[in-house]
């Protein structure tokens, strides 16, 4: 029984992770997206 739960503790756990940074690489093109349309209505160059 300890078996089984430590491989579906260990399995919440990598999916916890993987979920972190997917969020914050969600977060990450957010702030891009919102940047360069504040650069756009400013007048400045679009980040390539």
């Amino acid at each position: 029984m300890a078996g089984q739960l430590g491989v579906s503790i260990k399995g919440v756990a990598q999916g916890v992770e993987t979920l972190g940074r997917r969020g914050l690489e969600g977060a990450s093109g957010v702030a891009d997206a919102i940047g360069s349309a504040f650069r756009g209505l400013l007048g400045g160059s679009e980040k390539r």
